[in-house]
Parts: structure tokens; sequence; C-alpha cells
């Protein structure tokens, strides 16, 4: 996509250090930036306008640095895909605090816009990081090590004293068929 004269004119002020385009940007942008990033990734209030900002500084320096010379989309798509990456950031720094993976809340990404599915979805993530908080020895330290940690299966097996790498591997597999198990059940309570 060509840049409008607009588009390459904004992107030459803050290149040359203009920071008016950015207050405009905060007040055209910030609302429906806020409004979309709650609805699509649950965050509360203040971690959007968090990442809002942090998008909004990524923008400009990616500009200011040349990373930055031609749009594929506008400003703006381009903005909130900083912002969704953002958010991904944040929600993968959470989930080391609570033992889950950004990829289960990749999952949860609500692209639809449903209000019905976002509620369901916090609720799918509630039961998981109850089920997963109460898995004990010798899942708990399996899974984060090879989850949240990327070790590998040789060093998984050393760490955890399984005599062969398969073991190590069986033990994951059964940990995970728990958790299906777990969560199944956590279900069916609610559905009663």
């Amino acid at each position: 996509m060509r840049l409008t004269m607009t588009e390459r004119s904004i992107l030459d002020k803050i290149k040359q250090g203009d920071d008016a385009w950015i207050r405009e940007a905060y007040r055209e942008y910030r609302l429906a930036f806020a409004r979309w990033i709650r609805k699509q990734f649950l965050v509360p209030e203040e971690v959007a306008a968090d990442l809002f900002q942090s998008a909004l500084l990524t923008l400009c320096e990616n500009v200011k640095s040349g990373r930055l010379t031609e749009l594929t989309s506008s400003l703006q798509t381009y903005l909130f895909a900083i912002g969704k990456n953002k958010a991904f950031e944040y929600l993968k720094q959470q989930a080391r605090h609570q033992n889950i993976s950004v990829y289960d809340f990749s999952l949860l990404y609500n692209d639809s816009g449903d209000a019905d599915m976002a509620r369901e979805n916090q609720n799918l993530l509630t039961q998981m990081l109850d089920v997963v908080s109460r898995l004990g020895q010798p899942c708990l330290p399996l899974l984060h090590l090879f989850y949240y940690e990327n070790k590998s299966w040789e060093e998984i097996s050393g760490m955890l004293g399984y005599k062969t790498v398969n073991s190590a591997k069986n033990m994951k597999y059964k940990c995970m068929q728990k958790i299906k198990e777990m969560m199944t059940s956590v279900t069916v309570t609610q559905a009663q």
C-alpha cells in the first residue's frame, strides 16, 4: 500500500521529532484502542491504557529508527497491531506468574467481538488456572520446565531424575491427560 500524503507527512513529522501527531493520535485512537484491547484480551482498563502508550511509543521508535518507512496498512491498523503484540507480551508475562502458557491465552483470544464468548473464555481461563494450581508433583515441575523454561527432554530427565527421556515424555502425556480430566470434571460440575 502506498502511503497517502497525510500518512507520509505524519511519518516525516515523527522522524523529525514533531510530537503534535502523538497528541492527536492519543486523542483520536486511545478510547477505541482501549475498548478493543479490553474486549479482545480481557485486560483491566489501566493495562489497556499502558498498552496503548507502549504501542504509540513503539510506533514512534520504529519510525525514528528507520524500521518503519513504508506501510502496508493505515497507521491506525499498524498501531493496533503493535498493541496486539504488546497485549500478548503482557499476557505471557502474567502467564509466567500463573503457570500457564501464552499459547493458552492465544486460544482464548477473542477475535469474534462476542461479549458472551469473551465471558466464557474468561471463565475457562479461571478454571484452567485453578486446575493447573492443583496439579502438584510430578506434573507441575515437569510442565513448568517444558513449557516455561523451554528445557530439552534430556535436561528435564536429568533435573527431575527420570531414567530415560521417554519416561519424562510419558509422564508429560499423563499430566496433560490429568489436566483434561480435571477440566472435564470442572465443566461437568458447572453444567449441573
